[in-house]
């Protein structure tokens, strides 16, 4: 065989081989990307159900709070203490407004968990 003959057979060879680089390259980024995707899924995962334990702990203290205001009311009215009675009406209103806000946060994290 000639050198030439030989040179133009490995080039063919070689330029068969070339399309072969190319798309295992290209798995192998695709591959890459999607596990990048999936770290990032789980991390926002995580971080969700963070919220959610957090929204859940703030709606119990506001929970709490109207509670209390509700059990101090009826003695501040009884001892006559109409700016107490004021200030308990307000902090129950703002604690059951806050968590209403806090239901709806939880209700938008369990809706997106991944």
């Amino acid at each position: 065989m000639s050198r030439e003959k030989a040179l133009k057979l490995i080039n063919e060879y070689l330029a068969k081989q070339e399309p072969i680089k190319v798309e295992l390259n290209l798995i192998n980024k695709i591959e890459k990307a999607e596990d990048v995707a999936r770290a990032s899924e789980k991390g926002l995962s995580k971080i969700a159900q963070r919220l959610e334990t957090e929204a859940r702990a703030a709606k119990n203290n506001y929970d709490f709070v109207a509670d209390l205001c509700e059990k101090a009311l009826p003695m501040a009215k009884e001892l006559g203490d109409n700016d107490t009675v004021k200030f308990l009406n307000v902090r129950k209103s703002d604690a059951k407004v806050n968590s209403k806000e806090m239901q709806s946060i939880i209700s938008k994290v369990e809706s997106m968990i991944l």
